[in-house]
């Protein structure tokens, strides 16, 4: 199973949550996610991190070669 350090950073409002992990590992996590039926907020909060490291051009193109 995949397992994701998850390190959270207090701010003045609210928690900012920062993934420790590869690129790679984060796409398998955010496709493993969907597959599983995650909550929403999970799978939201990989996609917030994807788009933080420009990685949404990578998931259209898996998505395509499938």
């Amino acid at each position: 199973m995949l397992s994701l350090l998850l390190e959270s950073n207090n701010k003045d409002k609210g928690v900012n949550l920062e993934l420790k992990i590869s690129d790679s590992k984060l796409i398998e996590a955010y496709y493993s996610a969907i597959e599983l039926k995650l909550s929403h907020e999970f799978i939201s909060m990989l996609e917030e991190e994807l788009r933080k490291r420009n990685l949404t051009e990578q998931l259209e193109s898996r998505v395509m070669q499938k």
